[in-house]
């Protein structure tokens, strides 16, 4: 039985191995967007200034939420999923695995950081964890819109008119591409 809440963004597991070679470098890839938009978070916060306050901050977290992060989008089968095709149901997922991600953050940070419970961490600024979410969603959902146009471009190979009168020009789509005829081309 699933919970009906996770539903929409759980993906099936692949039929091989759970960790593949592939699903172990999208992680790695995950990883490191994960420790960069954080930092970009930090650096948005505080005005686009390199401050000694904020790096210790940064120094002292990013490894506990890259790891939060990277197992929260590893379990939701984010490091599985083909980059060759994209549709808005990856958006939805991708939207809900960060939102988790940040909750979870949130949650941490409140519970544990803020109060004192686990001495030496320092306190993560809450707008720190909002922009970090926003800037998951934009930096991983363009880098699977940017995959996916380049998958575009290298299937491209059939050739078709598009255009009006004698302003028709001949490009490249892909051979699955659905014919398509303007409304000066009909008869």
């Amino acid at each position: 039985p699933q919970l009906t809440l996770l539903a929409p963004v759980m993906r099936p597991a692949p039929a091989t191995s759970n960790f593949s070679r592939r699903a172990s470098m999208l992680l790695g890839l995950h990883a490191l967007v994960f420790a960069a938009v954080y930092g970009l978070a930090f650096f948005v916060r505080f005005d686009f200034r390199f401050e000694s306050t904020w790096l210790a901050i940064y120094a002292a977290t990013v490894l506990g939420v890259v790891a939060v992060k990277a197992a929260i989008f590893y379990g939701l089968g984010h490091c599985h999923a083909s980059w060759r095709r994209t549709s808005f149901s990856d958006l939805t997922s991708l939207v809900w695995a960060s939102t988790l991600a940040m909750l979870v953050l949130a949650a941490a940070e409140g519970l544990f950081l803020s109060s004192g419970y686990m001495g030496g961490f320092p306190k993560i600024p809450r707008s720190v964890i909002v922009l970090d979410w926003a800037g998951t969603v934009l930096a991983i959902g363009g880098a699977r819109a940017l995959a996916v146009t380049q998958e575009e471009r290298r299937e491209a190979r059939g050739h078709r008119v598009g255009g009006c009168g004698d302003r028709a020009q001949e490009r490249r789509v892909p051979d699955h591409a659905p014919s398509f005829q303007f409304a000066d081309q009909r008869e």
